[in-house]
């Protein structure tokens, strides 16, 4: 059992690969992009998650951590 788990773990590992994303994205111009990703669509509203008001020591911390400054929303 031991040697299964072994090698499907290092199948795994061979066929992984580095994920790039975009973390934190808020779209440039919401009204043109959402009529761009969902023409059908007739109203929508945009809600905008701020981190700095949630936890502004965190964002702080987090700005610190990761050495650069990031967009709060």
């Amino acid at each position: 059992m031991s040697k299964v788990i072994v090698f499907i773990c290092g199948f795994l590992a061979l066929g992984s690969r580095i994920a790039y994303a975009a973390v934190g994205c808020s779209l440039a111009d919401p009204d043109s992009d959402i009529r761009r990703f969902f023409p059908s669509m007739s109203h929508y509203v945009v809600n905008y998650i701020s981190f700095e008001n949630q936890n502004p020591s965190g964002l702080t911390e987090l700005e610190n951590s990761l050495r650069d400054e990031l967009d709060p929303v």
